[in-house]
């Protein structure tokens, strides 16, 4: 199922993808184009409604995941 707009409004997200480390230079975090598989579960945790994102690498994945960091240049 796609990640949309109308479905991370107004929730915290979780990232679970600690296997994928950015080079870092500066502020800049450069990730390897490495193919992955996405999927996302809705959670409740003490009462709100939070979405958990699961990046998982797979040499046969067919999107391109690229993390957001706040005050930082993110590419691939």
């Amino acid at each position: 199922m796609a990640i949309v707009k109308e479905l991370l409004q107004n929730k915290p997200i979780s990232i679970n993808g600690g296997s994928r480390r950015p080079t870092i230079k500066g502020n800049h975090y450069m990730y390897n184009n490495d193919p992955c598989n996405v999927s996302f579960q809705e959670m409740r945790h003490q009462g709100t409604l939070t979405v958990i994102v699961n990046v998982r690498l797979n040499q046969n994945g067919d999107t391109s995941f690229l993390p957001w960091q706040e005050d930082k240049i993110c590419s691939l």
